[in-house]
């Protein structure tokens, strides 16, 4: 299943970030994210993120096709949102990423295969998200924090 879409925007009433990942074939799945989360899984994402790039100087580039896919068939339906109490990620050595997702008392799990570029955006959109929810965390490159008006609702694409 490819990944078409990231969306992160944040929900005032429910103080969390709503992370909305859509696939081609126009699955889509819904995830709370905590403040507790975030901050966790900003430390994480960035320690993925390094990691990757010193393997990617040891790597051919051409070798590793750009992959962004769930392992799920079908991703779980989440109307209202999946609560997210848990985040791991597994970096290997083709420069590829893997995103696990834990909710429901880590019964549901959701796994994303996402490439450099993936954590990337990723990265990209929690840092512009943080300062409309006002946790007071300190984005790693505050010079990339633009946020965005979408209908009245802070909004990321």
């Amino acid at each position: 299943m490819n990944i078409q879409q990231l969306q992160m925007t944040y929900s005032n009433p429910q103080d969390r970030l709503i992370l909305r990942i859509n696939s081609q074939a126009g699955d889509e799945v819904c995830l709370f994210l905590t403040r507790k989360i975030v901050i966790s899984f900003l430390d994480i994402l960035t320690q993925s993120i390094q990691h990757s790039h010193n393997q990617q100087s040891t790597l051919n580039e051409a070798a590793t096709p750009p992959q962004h896919t769930a392992n799920n068939d079908k991703l779980p339906a989440s109307d209202p949102p999946l609560l997210v109490e848990k985040i791991t990620i597994n970096t290997f050595e083709n420069n590829l990423s893997t995103l696990i997702f834990f909710a429901d008392n880590e019964k549901t799990t959701i796994r994303f295969n996402l490439n450099l570029q993936i954590l990337h955006h990723l990265s990209d959109l929690l840092h512009k998200i943080l300062p409309v929810a006002e946790w007071n965390i300190t984005p790693i490159n505050p010079t990339q924090v633009i946020p965005h008006e979408h209908k009245g609702k802070p909004s990321l694409h």
